[in-house]
């Protein structure tokens, strides 16, 4: 076994991420580490450094549901943000024109000096260069 020798292994895993099961991916590894290993020591992670304190409040209000997970919340110094909203798009190309629309919208908003960035969460690569594809559209890079 990899500890035999000097006990000590170390582990990184949320067992809040059983969404990536469709990948293969089993939160049971992270859950069971405590009962298949002695001594174990967990360290929570729990603080992160680019979202802010909305996009936490509901990700903690999903997650809590979850009964096979260590208890934990997750948490930001950043404070606020603006109202999330859910968009069902009926296809990829439905779903690309909302982004770009949306992102079209708020550059309108902002001073030409500022800097805007927007981040899209993609879990494949075949999403990412359908939209790579259709924002070029609009002529968004």
């Amino acid at each position: 076994m990899l500890s035999a020798v000097h006990k000590n292994v170390c582990v990184v895993g949320d067992d809040d991420q059983s969404i990536y099961s469709w990948r293969g991916a089993c939160s049971d590894n992270i859950i069971n580490f405590e009962k298949d290993f002695d001594d174990v020591e967990l360290v929570f992670l729990d603080q992160n450094y680019r979202s802010n304190s909305t996009i936490f409040d509901a990700a903690n209000a999903v997650i809590k549901n979850n009964t096979d997970r260590k208890e934990k919340a997750l948490w930001s110094e950043n404070k606020g943000g603006g109202k999330i909203s859910v968009y069902a798009a009926s296809n990829d190309k439905d779903e690309t024109d909302d982004i770009a629309k949306k992102i079209l919208e708020l550059k309108k908003k902002v001073s030409i000096i500022k800097i805007l960035q927007f981040y899209i969460e993609l879990t494949t690569y075949h999403v990412k260069w359908r939209i790579h594809v259709y924002l070029s559209e609009y002529h968004i890079n």
